[in-house]
């Protein structure tokens, strides 16, 4: 701050009359509550928060991923033991019709082998049908779109 300050009004302006000061401001909120402190404290559990939702996120995706893919190869194992069943069957059929024309065995063989391949070929194509499905939630569980565009 600057000013004039005299004893005598003819003096105030004079070369002895000015005045100066240089005085340091302190401020502090001191009696703010504390907010500040809370709303860091806050700030850093919501950040936390957020960090631990992330993380919940990730594992559940990684986790549909993986029974998506286990379930995928478990139909895939089940196609290829139903093709093998259906194979087998099928030449077992083959077997029993050339028997039964050459009057070897009954035409219940017949009947009971191509039961047997009918239902080889129902379970293979049962297990075809959800391996597509398989595949198509491990397509979401990817991050897939369901909808065509």
């Amino acid at each position: 701050t600057i000013g004039f300050a005299a004893h005598n009004a003819k003096d105030l302006f004079g070369k002895n009359s000015v005045e100066y000061s240089i005085t340091p401001t302190l401020s502090w909120t001191l009696f703010d509550g504390f907010s500040r402190k809370y709303a860091v404290q806050e700030a850093k559990e919501q950040l936390e928060e957020g960090i631990d939702n992330y993380n919940l996120t990730v594992l559940t995706a990684v986790n549909e991923v993986d029974n998506a893919m286990s379930s995928y190869l478990a139909s895939l194992q089940t196609m290829d033991s139903n093709s093998n069943g259906l194979k087998q069957s099928t030449e077992s059929f083959d077997l029993s019709v050339s028997l039964y024309k050459q009057g070897l065995t009954p035409f219940t063989n017949v009947v009971d082998a191509q039961i047997n391949t009918l239902t080889y070929a129902n379970s293979l194509i049962t297990a075809r049908g959800d391996a597509l499905v398989s595949l198509i939630n491990l397509y979401k569980a990817l991050g897939g779109s369901i909808t065509a565009q």
